[in-house]
């Protein structure tokens, strides 16, 4: 059976993970730097993405969906002594700040926050998704500020961007 890109990119970066979960990474012209990944555990069923949907009237990629059975949500890249990190957020939190954003009118309609870090946002676009799901460049990264006027079209699906996300360590390869 042949792996998907997102079950692929998962596993590499489990494996170069060292038993607390830390990955150090060489960086030129500085120090090593140590990075911690957390996973969340597994959604606990595929009904809850439906329940999400049909509460929603949004649409989930299918790539997240996935990533969401597998874990619902992680922090990773997260500096142990300062924090920070890519958050990727369970499906409960993509919820609540969906539900606190459209009562503010702070979202453009069909977009959700799936993701942050230092203040800016990952969004999912979904009107730029089929009906089944299915797209490829519906990913956005901006502040909420800027989300109306100037967001970063990443040209991506969710899959396509975590691996690039591991790839280079964590860094905002868009900027």
């Amino acid at each position: 059976m042949t792996r998907s890109l997102l079950e692929k990119t998962l596993n590499d970066l489990k494996e170069r993970l060292k038993p607390n979960n830390t990955l150090t990474v060489m960086i030129p012209g500085s120090d090593n730097d140590e990075f911690t990944c957390e996973f969340n555990s597994p959604l606990i069923s595929s009904q809850l993405l439906q329940e999400f949907e049909q509460k929603t009237k949004l649409i989930l990629p299918n790539d997240f969906k996935n990533f969401l059975l597998i874990h619902d949500g992680s922090l990773l890249f997260t500096d142990p002594n300062y924090g920070g990190g890519i958050h990727i957020m369970s499906l409960e939190k993509i919820l609540d700040l969906y539900t606190i954003y459209t009562r503010s009118e702070l979202l453009p309609k069909g977009w959700y926050v799936i993701g942050n870090d230092d203040g800016d946002h990952l969004f999912v676009n979904s009107n730029q998704l089929n009906e089944d799901g299915e797209g490829d460049h519906y990913l956005y990264w901006s502040s909420l500020i800027d989300v109306d006027t100037d967001p970063t079209n990443l040209n991506c699906n969710f899959e396509t961007w975590l691996e690039r996300m591991s790839n280079n360590l964590g860094r905002k390869y868009w900027i």
